[in-house]
Parts: C-alpha cells; structure tokens; sequence
C-alpha cells in the first residue's frame, strides 16, 4: 500500500493554487510551445507559428521549499501531467526503511497524483521539494486539441517520459557503485550534464543540495557525505562554486576511475582540471 505525507483536497475540486499546495501562485495562462523550444521543434515547420498560437495552457509558479501538491492526488482522465517550464524540484522517496530520491528540472513531465496508488504491498512516502523557483505548465484538456491536430506533440511527450525513466536508471546503477566518493562523481556529473553547463573553472553544476539531499541521489548518510567531499576537493575532482553547487573537473569517467582507488587523495588531482 502507497501513502503519501501530501495532504489530499476534495476530490475534484478545480486545480487553482491551493490544488497546488503550500506556496503555489494564482495561475497564469500561456503557450509551452513559445517556452520550451523541443516542444515546439516536434511540430513540422511549416505548422510551427500556427501551433504556438493555439495553444494557451494554465501554469503555476512555486517559490522554493516543501510542496504538498493537495488536491493533485485526485487523478483525472484528462490530465496529461504537469511539465516542468522552470526550475528544479526534488522527489523524495521512503519505502521500507530506505531512502532514494530523483532531481526534475526543465522539460520534465510529473503526474504526483500518481505518488497516491495504493497498489503495493508496501508503504510508501512521497515527499516534494522545490529546490529553485519553478514554473509547471498543466498539459490537460486546453492541450489535447493540439495533440490530436498535431500528433508529434504525443510522441514528444512520451519521449520526456522515457528520459525521466532512464534518468532514474542512471542514478540506480550509480548507486550500485561499491565507494561512495565514486558515487557521489558520479551523480554530480550526471547533474552536471542533465541542468549544469561549461564554465571557466569547470563544468558547473549550480544547483545547491545540501549534504543530505546529496546522499539520498546517491545512497549514503549525511555524515558520510559530509566526510567525503572535503577529500574529493583536496583531490581536485569537485571545487565548490560561491553561488551554490559544484564544479565537476576532468573527464568524468577518468575522475570516477580515479577516486575510486585507495588512497586516491593523498595523490593529488589525476585527471586535470576541466
């Protein structure tokens, strides 16, 4: 069985702020397709300018903190999922005394109604964060007309589906790593190469985490989080950035190859700065 620590609205009640929990604006109508440029680049070219002014959904901004998504774990047939337009949100899960958790950022579909099932033998709890200023657009009955004129927005819309889930893949094979400093290369370079980007200093990934969140991406404690990135500094591999998050340096591969080795800190950067 599946619980939640969201607390549920009435069912069917319309999704305006308080749908969207603690902290949600009043809504705003827009086009995603003038918003997110892959969703716009599924339709044909010729039918692009045409598309985008058609299509006019309601959105939703959320300030940065706990989000408790209320009456959304009312599922309706209609409601496609919520695409994440803006920022970057944290999902965090507990289920038999373990932890695991998944970044979403920009062109990420959610259905957090979905965290509300009760299909399983097990309890599970679902607890939402919004880590930066987000904005979610609500892909329900204003975009189906779109979808049925133009059906590469469907296929578009499973492929961010899809990516999610082998989004979710990577960070399980990571979490497999046997060290955790190699663990926590790599999640920060898959962080870095899903929301980062190049800066002089190195690859950035600019999102702050705390050491707690670190852990849960890659399966470990606090404390040993804690323990372990002032060894990953003094070996070259990570530097932290003074507006929040991490430079990644070198070749991802050569850095996680690297700490991975006994003693990997006491023999200084190996792979480089980046």
């Amino acid at each position: 069985m599946e619980s939640s620590r969201q607390n549920s609205g009435a069912a069917g009640a319309p999704l305006g702020a308080s749908a969207l929990g603690r902290g949600g604006s009043q809504d705003v109508l827009l086009n995603p397709l003038r918003l997110d440029a892959r969703l716009a680049a599924a339709v044909p070219p010729s039918d692009r300018e045409r598309a985008a002014d058609s299509v006019r959904v309601r959105a939703y901004d959320l300030p940065p903190g706990p989000w408790a998504p209320r009456s959304l774990t009312s599922p309706r047939p209609h409601r496609l999922g919520l695409l994440v337009l803006e920022g970057h949100l944290l999902r965090a899960v507990a289920m038999a005394g373990g932890h695991a958790a998944e970044m979403l950022g920009p062109g990420d579909l959610l259905r957090p109604w979905d965290d509300d099932t009760t299909d399983g033998p097990l309890a599970v709890e679902v607890e939402w964060t919004v880590l930066t200023r987000a904005r979610l657009a609500v892909l329900d009955s204003a975009f189906a007309p779109a979808v049925a004129a133009w059906p590469e927005l469907a296929t578009e819309v499973v492929s961010r589906v899809l990516h999610r889930a082998r989004c979710q893949s990577a960070l399980l094979a990571i979490s497999h790593i046997p060290r955790l400093e190699p663990r926590i290369v790599a999640v920060l370079w898959h962080l870095a190469d899903r929301f980062g980007h190049v800066e002089d200093q190195g690859v950035a990934m600019p999102l702050r985490l705390s050491h707690e969140t670190l852990g849960s991406l890659v399966g470990a404690r606090r404390p040993s989080v804690s323990r372990s990135l002032p060894r990953l500094v003094r070996a070259g591999l990570l530097t932290s950035r003074p507006g929040g998050g991490w430079w990644v340096h070198g070749d991802a591969a050569a850095a996680i190859e690297a700490c991975g080795n006994p003693g990997y800190e006491a023999r200084g950067p190996s792979v480089g700065p980046g």
